[in-house]
């Protein structure tokens, strides 16, 4: 189980890899943000339609819920990050972590374990820091914008466990078929105005490595992540999204992290050490030798 619970993460740590390259990728289009998250969906979903199955497709109430949450998560992410920092979105998204222990846990625990209380804390000294830095690419509309985001993928985290999929490229491309379908039409509503571009072999090929790699791949690594580890272990995993991007925001834009960047960074980086650390030592103390311990260890992975 030790084994199971330590490839979950592995799976979760490259999704979050990913997805970090995404704010960066983001930025350098000229696309505005319904533009950007419209095309990479439909990027996503034309990738994954070879192996969508309609067999997969289970309609009922957590489907429905999920594919609602992933198209709000995907367009205010994305026109959060045109709107204020990268870094201030993708903080802001990992709020997540509160809504899916809100959601998923409190429920049924009824209450906080101590272990999870410095972690939470943590993070939300992070995105204190983020969000009292002073610099004028922050946006008061991006930075809710960012939040609600928060929200939409702390829904996602936890229906995409529910949905319990070992093979998830077809919930996934009918996600971002859902995403292009509903954000087009806005577009189309909005009026259909496209920037000029001045390198389109350039822009092109982000949006595709965007929906390829930063959605389509992340979203059915992360899925197989679900599978063995708890949909808070997974959102305490994936900060290491906003620990990494920093630095690919350094690499190609070279842009050097304020003080208040510095901070938060590193109190995301120390959340999900402590967190990660204290669930392997509170499940090396457990001894699966019978059935009921082992399932006792099963749901301690959260």
């Amino acid at each position: 189980m030790k084994g199971k619970l330590s490839t979950g993460m592995c799976f979760a740590f490259l999704a979050a890899f990913l997805w970090s390259t995404g704010g960066v990728g983001i930025k350098v289009l000229s696309l505005d943000g319904f533009q950007v998250a419209a095309f990479r969906a439909f990027i996503a979903a034309l990738f994954l339609l070879p192996f969508f199955r309609p067999g997969d497709i289970k309609w009922n109430k957590t489907l429905v819920g999920f594919l609602l949450a992933f198209t709000w998560m995907s367009a205010s992410f994305v026109i959060s990050t045109k709107l204020t920092t990268a870094a201030n979105a993708i903080a802001l998204q990992y709020t997540s972590v509160f809504w899916v222990f809100l959601i998923d846990e409190l429920p049924v625990k009824k209450t906080i374990p101590k272990r999870k209380i410095i972690p939470f804390m943590l993070v939300l000294l992070g995105i204190w820091f983020y969000m009292t830095e002073q610099n004028t690419g922050t946006n008061i509309l991006g930075n809710v914008l960012g939040l609600s985001s928060g929200l939409g993928f702390g829904v996602v985290v936890v229906l995409l466990r529910r949905l319990s999929l070992p093979n998830g490229k077809s919930v996934i491309c009918l996600a971002n078929g859902v995403v292009f379908i509903i954000l087009f039409l806005i577009m189309l509503i909005r009026g259909f105005n496209l920037p000029d571009v001045e390198n389109v072999v350039f822009e092109l090929s982000v949006l595709i490595y965007l929906g390829v790699f930063q959605i389509a791949t992340a979203y059915i690594v992360f899925n197989k992540a679900l599978q063995s580890i708890s949909a808070l272990t997974g959102s305490f995993v994936a900060l290491s999204e906003p620990v990494l991007n920093p630095i690919w925001v350094y690499l190609f834009l070279k842009e050097v992290p304020t003080f208040h960047g510095i901070m938060g960074w590193i109190c995301l980086m120390i959340s999900m050490f402590i967190y990660l650390l204290t669930l392997n030592q509170q499940n090396s103390k457990i001894n699966p030798s019978s059935a009921d311990e082992k399932l006792k260890y099963s749901d301690s992975s959260g």
